[in-house]
This record gives structure tokens, C-alpha cells and sequence, in this order.
């Protein structure tokens, strides 16, 4: 059960992450080939950045609180529903600068989510002996998708189109969903992870999380 916990969260992440990086370079590739503008490649790749940085400090104490795991599917849910609404959007010629700053402020947010929520459900799933084992198998996932995602990305473009590129995207992310549906996030080994009492407020551990 262990093993097999491991197996479907390293295959979420694939999915997930790869689905990240194919979005930045399409997304890159459609302003810089469409509407050809630096300027709005640059602020949304800012917007993007930031919104994963404010929103990565902040989501810690909640994700502790409400579970990783429904972080991981909602997170994962989400950019399948907004990358879809995109694909819709540049089909209808509705795009705008303020839609894509939107969505790249939205996108980065729940981004944050998802590898906070990653790194906090990764102790409840093996044991840990293995969990060094689990960080390996993790990052060389997360750095396999750093390689492949680009190459594929510009395949897709160029073979069929930003629009039925985006669509791909949204697959991966769903398909990604359906894994952490299946997840065991409650292994014998945390049973008494949550039986203490002492409960803390957010702010609490906000302040506790910005110590360190």
C-alpha cells in the first residue's frame, strides 16, 4: 500500500507539473507569436511569479488544517477548469490583457497550493525510513518535467495549435485528479498524528512559519 501510495502521488505530480511547465511556454508562445508584446509577456510571467510567492507563504497553516489531499485535487481541478475556459476564450477572440493577468494571478495562487499541499502530504504517505526515497523519486519527477515539458510544448503548438494545446493541458490535470482520488492520505503509521488536543490558530502558526 505504501508502494503503491508513492507510485500514484509520483504520477500525479508528473502530470501535474508537466501540465505547469506546457502552460508557461504556450501561454509565452501565444503572446510572443499573436499579439507580439514583451510588455504583456513580461507582466504576465510576473504576475504568475508573484501571486506563487504571496500565495506560497500564506497557504501553509490552511492546507495543515484542511488536508493536503483535498488541496492537491481542488488545485489540480481548478487549473483544469481555467486552462479549459482559456482554450475557450482564444477561440472566441475574448481575449484581453486584463483576462490574461487575471488568470496568471489565479493560476499562480493555486500553483502555491498545490506544492505547499505536496510537501505536506508527503510524511503521511510512506513511513519515515522511506520518505528520503519518496523526496528522491519526487524531485527527479518534478526535474524530468522541467526537460520533457518545453520540447513538448513547442511539438504541440506547432502540430495542433495553442488553443488544442491548452485542451491537453486540462487532460493532464483532470487525469491527475482521478490519482489523488485514490491516494491513502491516513497510513497507520500518522493514525496519532491528529489526537492532539492542542489546537492552534492560524496566525499562530502563520507567525511560527515567517520565524523560521
Amino acid at each position: 500500500m505504501i508502494i503503491l501510495n508513492a507510485t500514484k502521488f509520483c504520477i500525479a505530480t508528473f502530470l501535474s507539473n508537466l501540465g505547469d511547465v506546457i502552460y508557461s511556454v504556450v501561454i509565452a508562445w501565444y503572446i510572443a507569436d499573436v499579439l507580439q508584446s514583451g510588455f504583456l509577456m513580461g507582466a504576465v510571467l510576473f504576475s504568475l511569479g508573484l501571486s506563487r510567492f504571496i500565495a506560497g507563504l500564506l497557504c501553509g497553516p490552511v492546507i495543515d488544517r484542511i488536508g493536503a489531499k483535498l488541496f492537491l485535487w481542488l488545485s489540480d481541478m481548478i487549473r483544469a477548469i481555467i486552462v479549459l475556459v482559456l482554450a475557450i476564450l482564444l477561440w472566441d477572440h475574448t481575449i484581453s490583457f486584463v483576462i490574461l493577468i487575471m488568470v496568471s494571478v489565479l493560476f499562480g495562487a493555486i500553483d502555491a497550493f498545490y506544492w505547499s499541499a505536496s510537501e505536506s502530504i508527503k510524511p503521511r504517505l510512506v513511513a519515515t525510513e522511506y520518505l528520503s526515497r519518496l523526496n528522491s523519486q519526487y524531485f527527479t519527477v518534478v526535474r524530468t518535467t522541467i526537460i520533457l515539458g518545453p520540447l513538448i510544448a513547442a511539438w504541440m503548438v506547432e502540430s495542433i495549435s495553442i488553443e488544442h494545446s491548452l485542451i491537453a493541458i486540462s487532460i493532464l490535470y483532470v487525469f491527475s485528479t482521478f490519482l489523488i482520488l485514490f491516494i491513502d492520505s491516513k497510513n497507520s503509521h500518522l493514525e496519532n498524528m491528529n489526537d492532539n488536543n492542542d489546537k492552534t490558530s492560524y496566525f499562530s502558526d502563520l507567525r511560527l512559519g515567517f520565524s523560521f
